[in-house]
C-alpha cells in the first residue's frame, strides 16, 4: 500500500487508478532500484495471480501485465494511455477472476 506522501505525487487520475487498483484487491506499491538510479521508481500493481507494473523511462511510460493467462507489453508517451490501458488489464483480470470462479 502506498503512503499518504506516495499518493501526493501522483496526479488526480494515477491516484484513481491506483485506487480502483486497490478496490479490487491488487496491492499498489512503488518499488525503487537503487542500482540503477535512471529507472525511477516502478508502480506495481499485484495479487498472488497477477502483476501490473509501470515505469516512466526516457519520457514513455512502460507497462506490463503478467498473469497467469497472458503476458503483455505497451508503451506509451502519454499519461492518459497509460491509465486506459491499465484500467483495461484490471478489467480483463477480474474477467478472468469471474469465469474461474
Amino acid at each position: 500500500m502506498l503512503t499518504h506522501k506516495q499518493r501526493a505525487a501522483f496526479s488526480a487520475d494515477w491516484r484513481s487508478v491506483i485506487d480502483d487498483a486497490e478496490s479490487l484487491g491488487h496491492r499498489a506499491r512503488l518499488i525503487s532500484f537503487p542500482s540503477m538510479p535512471s529507472l525511477h521508481d516502478v508502480l506495481r500493481f499485484d495479487t498472488d495471480e497477477n502483476a501490473i507494473t509501470a515505469v516512466c523511462f526516457r519520457g514513455k511510460w512502460r507497462l506490463w501485465l503478467n498473469s497467469e493467462k497472458t503476458l503483455r507489453h505497451h508503451e506509451t508517451p502519454y499519461d492518459a494511455e497509460a491509465i486506459a490501458i491499465i484500467r483495461g488489464w484490471l478489467n480483463e483480470i477480474e474477467g478472468y477472476r469471474e469465469v474461474a470462479a
